[in-house]
């Protein structure tokens, strides 16, 4: 899990929730534009899980998913998966609305200038066998909703578990 030592002001609270999209256009910038949509999805599935554990809040609207490959947000699966396995390009975020709350922009490039070196690395983390999307995960099937509740307790298990 990304190392949050680096927010400032990490007592307030960010200004969530907002689009899965701004997310992932502002990690695309703060990459430059050397994403997949399986790093997005990950991605933003870290940071969404690291909002709701710090803050109490959700990160997006909407939901992540138990797909195959791992935690998904079908609205950016359907913007980004045209992609493939190439870097998602920036013009499909051109009309997407920027994020304007630093604390909120301070998760999320820590998160992405923390983890973004290593997709594998992403796999291993949001496929953690005691976290939330195992937990809703069956084989083959789409569209089984990872609730906001487990994914925060999947962060704070994760941070008993560093703690022991």
């Amino acid at each position: 899990m990304a190392d949050n030592s680096k927010i400032r002001n990490a007592t307030q609270k960010p200004s969530v929730p907002v689009s899965v999209l701004s997310v992932a256009k502002r990690m695309g910038e703060e990459s430059e534009w050397k994403l997949t949509n399986l790093a997005l999805q990950k991605l933003s599935y870290i940071a969404h899980m690291i909002c709701l554990g710090r803050h109490d809040i959700p990160l997006v609207h909407g939901e992540f998913q138990a797909w195959d490959l791992g935690p998904v947000h079908p609205q950016l699966y359907r913007v980004a998966n045209q992609f493939g396995s190439r870097y998602v390009q920036q013009n499909v975020f051109q009309n997407v609305p920027n994020i304007n709350d630093n604390i909120t922009l301070e998760l999320i490039d820590n998160v992405v200038n923390t983890l973004s070196d290593s997709t594998p690395r992403l796999v291993t983390i949001t496929h953690w066998e005691k976290g939330a999307w195992a937990k809703h995960y069956t084989p083959n099937v789409k569209g089984i909703s990872i609730p906001n509740e487990d994914i925060h307790k999947e962060y704070k298990d994760r941070l008993s578990e560093q703690k022991q």
